[in-house]
């Protein structure tokens, strides 16, 4: 069993807007064969609008919504400089926009289009395309409104003003985190993700129901974008225009986030399908309780998963914490009613074993004084004390350091006496839980009898 990794660190000006996406060449093909349905098209970001729409024999009006300062200062300069190009000289209108964008941009820039052009997948890639773009520009037929998807207010005062002009033929939006208009930025954290997907979900609910919505969609890996590439989705296939509840709740799970993880489990996402982040077959209980994740531990324990539920290993959550050596997450999880004597199907070794065999000497010793029998023998006769002495653990190389002498200590004593366990205290972060409190009651009332008792003797 491995811990996951961390979720990568990314430079937010790495992103390019204009960037052309793998698959694009596809999508203009699918697109241009599409019935029109409507006269405008509605759209974020840069030049890849103005592919999308060249593609389209009868859009005449163009309504650019979004949030960057570059991409509004690109569609003020484009309203100024395509009127000027001459749609009946392909050749010099290319010539004049590539040196444009180097002018104005970068070369690297020029070049890419250049690339676009060639590959086909550029507005200037045919005279008739050129010939549409220009006729739109030179009526006047372009708007740009500073307005984020995620705001669904300012959405429908967008879409209420467009509707005037006609219907969208299609609705191009970005899922790309890196896109500040996009489905859940990366500057977004904690509840404001939550907050974004609803009101992105809401946003998208505003869309005609007729129009096509096209979307780019990728994965951020370190500082740059993989599997890039642009979708069309017509108007009756759009759930996976929105990022899964799923994928939400396992990237808070990962990030040990108490309150998203409740919140997506209220809003659909499942604590009982197996995970893909440890090993084959774990639950995502095991997962947090690998990692230590308490915060993660008690959300699902709030929301009713099952604190015994085994991997398909047979593993426990308490076993997989003291096998990482989780003592916080030991004693969480038998707070919680989590069985120390749950033995593994195969070994018939309970978490205290495991922890034994492994060296995890926090866990075991945390283990002992909640209560776990020392006494008890596995498949192969052994108790926890047989398997520290005759393990090959690198752990127990040093058998004569402290914390292995206080181990075998507690391990050699017989009959060690049960105890309540200790409650567990959430982060400040974390709600606390009905049933962390009724634990706290219990003990409370376990130690005023316990009071009492001493008081008559």
């Amino acid at each position: 069993m491995t811990a996951v990794s961390e979720k990568p660190k990314i430079t937010w000006d790495d992103f390019k807007l204009t960037s052309n996406e793998v698959g694009q060449k596809e999508l203009l093909t699918k697109l241009a064969a599409e019935k029109i349905v409507g006269k405008t098209a509605w759209g974020c970001g840069g030049l890849a609008m103005l592919d999308l729409v060249s593609v389209c024999d009868g859009i005449e009006n163009i309504a650019i919504f979004d949030v960057s300062d570059r991409v509004q200062g690109l569609w003020e300069k484009l309203q100024k400089f395509i009127p000027t190009l001459d749609p009946n000289n392909h050749h010099a209108s290319i010539t004049r926009f590539v040196e444009w964008v180097e002018k104005e941009y970068s070369k690297n820039d020029a070049i890419r289009l250049l690339d676009a052009i060639e590959k086909g997948i550029s507005f200037l890639s045919t005279p008739t395309r050129l010939q549409r773009i220009h006729k739109i520009f030179r009526a006047n037929q372009v708007t740009y409104s500073n307005v984020d998807l995620g705001d669904p207010r300012k959405f429908l005062v967008f879409v209420m003003d467009q509707k005037k002009k006609g219907p969208p033929h299609f609705v191009y939006i970005s899922n790309i985190a890196r896109c500040a208009a996009g489905a859940i930025p990366l500057n977004y954290s904690n509840m404001q993700v939550c907050q974004r997907w609803d009101d992105f979900r809401r946003s998208l609910s505003l869309i005609p129901t007729n129009a096509l919505v096209i979307d780019s969609k990728g994965k951020d890996e370190g500082e740059w974008m993989v599997d890039s590439v642009m979708r069309l989705h017509p108007s009756e296939k759009r759930e996976d225009l929105m990022p899964p509840i799923q994928e939400l709740f396992e990237y808070f799970l990962r990030d040990n986030n108490y309150p998203c993880m409740t919140w997506t489990l209220e809003h659909g996402a499942a604590h009982t399908i197996p995970t893909r982040g440890i090993f084959e077959g774990g639950t995502y209980l095991t997962e947090a309780a690998t990692n230590g994740k308490l915060d993660a531990i008690m959300a699902l324990l709030d929301n009713k998963a099952d604190a015994n539920f085994p991997a398909a290993n047979g593993c426990t959550p308490l076993t997989c914490a003291a096998l990482h050596d989780q003592a916080e997450a030991v004693e969480l999880l038998v707070s919680r009613k989590a069985d120390l004597q749950a033995v593994t199907p195969s070994l018939k070794s309970t978490a205290l074993h495991e922890a034994s065999r492994q060296g995890s000497m926090k866990a075991a010793k945390t283990l002992i004084e909640l209560g776990a029998l020392t006494s008890a023998k596995d498949s192969s006769g052994l108790t926890p004390l047989a398997l520290i002495q005759h393990s090959k653990s690198e752990i127990y190389k040093k058998r004569n350091t402290p914390e292995y002498r206080e181990l075998q200590k507690l391990l050699q004593k017989k009959n060690v006496e049960t105890r309540q366990p200790r409650t567990f205290t959430p982060s400040a972060a974390a709600p606390s839980s009905a049933s962390t409190s009724s634990s706290r009651v219990e003990t409370k009332s376990n130690n005023d009898k316990a009071d009492s008792k001493g008081g008559n003797s």
